[in-house]
Parts: C-alpha cells; sequence; structure tokens
C-alpha cells in the first residue's frame, strides 16, 4: 500500500493563486505538505499530475484536467505536483517511479497506487492515457451513480 505522502511540491489545486517562489522555502513545503495531505486525506480516487512549469506538454494539458476533476469532483481529487525543484521533490519522484513530466498517477481511496501513465508521446496521447485512468477508476468503484 502507499502511504498518503504529505511533502510534495506546489499543489495547484490546494494551493490557488499562491506564489510559492517567494517567502521561507521551510514554510513553503509545509504548506505544500499539509496542502497536499488535505487532499489526500478525503477519501476519494486521486489523480496526481507531475508536471512542470518548462514543460509545454504539461501546459497544455492543465485544463482538460481541471476539467476532468470539477466534473468528477464527487468521487475524483486532482493534485497537479510540480516536479520543477526535483532535488527537493526525489524521494515522491523515485517512489512513484517519475522519470518524465507529464505523469499521471491513479490512486485509490486508500491511497494505493494503481497505475500510471507512460512515456508521454504526444498530448493526444496524454489524454486517451488521462482517459484510459479515468475509466479504470469509474470501473473499480462500487456504482453510486458515478460516472
Amino acid at each position: 500500500m502507499v502511504p498518503r505522502w504529505g511533502s510534495f511540491a506546489t499543489i495547484n489545486a490546494a494551493l490557488k493563486g499562491a506564489d510559492l517562489r517567494t517567502g521561507n522555502r521551510l514554510q513553503q513545503r509545509r504548506v505544500a505538505q499539509r496542502e497536499f495531505a488535505q487532499a489526500l486525506q478525503k477519501g476519494k480516487w486521486c489523480l496526481l499530475m507531475f508536471q512542470s512549469s518548462r514543460c509545454g506538454l504539461c501546459q497544455s494539458l492543465h485544463a482538460p484536467v481541471e476539467e476532468i476533476g470539477e466534473e468528477h469532483s464527487s468521487w475524483l481529487q486532482v493534485a497537479r505536483v510540480s516536479a520543477d525543484d526535483d532535488q527537493l521533490w526525489a524521494p515522491e519522484m523515485l517512489h512513484y517511479g517519475v522519470n518524465h513530466v507529464p505523469c499521471l498517477i491513479l490512486l485509490n481511496p486508500e491511497g494505493e497506487a494503481l497505475c500510471k501513465t507512460g512515456d508521454p508521446r504526444s498530448r493526444q496521447h496524454m489524454l486517451a492515457s488521462l482517459h484510459c485512468l479515468l475509466r479504470m477508476a469509474t470501473t473499480g468503484m462500487p456504482q453510486q451513480g458515478h460516472a
């Protein structure tokens, strides 16, 4: 079982609009840890998106990932993790086997990593992978009117 990690970088969904480039680095990490832990403690399925601000493909996936998160918010939590400072977040990236960005990882409500996307080839490839992860989550959960 994958522990519910609390030491990830910027989580856009939890820190809407916060500018973590300024201020005390330790304080920034504590805020990110707390916000990420809160995102995972909701007992929902979770879609982790490791991304980079320097990655055009990552940027192109923001809107579709956000739409899916909003459309399925009753059972799915979306968390975007910044891999820009890979030295700071190396333990988490190693834990999940993140070798590239963007990388999408699906966690079940118990925090277990069920699957992740492979090497990104194109936006179309990543969108297809995103929908496969979503299908996996909807077929793996009890039928309660979620879709």
